[in-house]
């Protein structure tokens, strides 16, 4: 199999590299797909000497997605990147970046009714996931700034830290701005939340449906094109031949 499409390893079920993400509106479960996401996850380990077994000097995770569909316009806006970052040496990760003591916060960067979906969620749990394999390492904090955030986003971009087991100190009693507080990557929240309306697709399965549904269609308007002209000779024969047709 191709290595991005792999979903087995080291005699364990693993996710492919490569995946698709299935979009429904929160709470409409049996509607049709809002967006469709093409989402790719690498890691990259440097080690203290060329041994299989030796410990991980440096570790970084990335998540780049891409909204997938017929609409090709304003391309540039339907892609972005979670990433992560670990150091032995500092002891640390970060949940927002690839440089393990860079403090920060998360942009998703997808058209408006693509917000409030779960896709951050997802895109973080990955991360969280992955910080895990150190549980002593120390969380950097996540700076808020009273301009990331407005009105009732406010309190989603809260939630959306907070369901991870972040805690924050707020500057102020609307809850603007404010830094997490120290934590251990172990203490660290994994979430499924994400499940509610976000299905992974294996991309070989998701490509085979695909090509399944377009040889049906591409059949089912040859048949109704054959009928057609059948139709329109049957109409030629009747106008020629009125008296024999009546």
């Amino acid at each position: 199999m191709i290595p991005s499409l792999e979903t087995w390893s080291c005699g364990q079920t693993i996710k492919p590299r490569i995946r698709v993400l299935e979009i429904q509106r929160l709470g409409q479960p049996t509607d049709p797909a809002i967006a469709w996401l093409l989402v790719e996850k690498t890691t990259a380990y440097l080690k203290e000497d060329s041994k299989e077994s030796g410990p991980i000097n440096e570790a970084s995770i990335s998540l780049s997605y891409q909204q997938i569909g017929p609409d090709r316009r304003s391309r540039s806006e339907k892609v972005g990147c979670f990433q992560g970052g670990y150091s032995r040496l500092d002891n640390a990760i970060s949940l927002t970046s690839s440089v393990a003591l860079s403090e920060g916060a998360i942009f998703l960067d997808l058209p408006t009714k693509l917000e409030g979906q779960h896709i951050g969620t997802y895109m973080l749990n990955e991360i969280v996931l992955w910080a895990k394999q150190w549980p002593g390492a120390k969380v950097v904090p996540i700076n808020l700034i009273s301009g990331q955030a407005h009105g009732d986003n406010k309190e989603r971009r809260n939630h959306f830290y907070e369901q991870f087991g972040l805690e924050f100190d707020y500057t102020g009693p609307d809850r603007t701005a404010g830094q997490s507080r120290p934590m251990l990557a172990g203490e660290l929240h994994p979430v499924e939340t994400w499940q509610e309306n976000i299905t992974e697709h294996h991309l070989m399965d998701f490509l085979v449906d695909t090509l399944n549904t377009r040889e049906m269609a591409l059949s089912e308007l040859e048949f109704r094109d054959r009928a057609v002209r059948e139709l329109m000779l049957e109409q030629r024969q009747a106008e020629a031949h009125p008296f024999f047709w009546t």
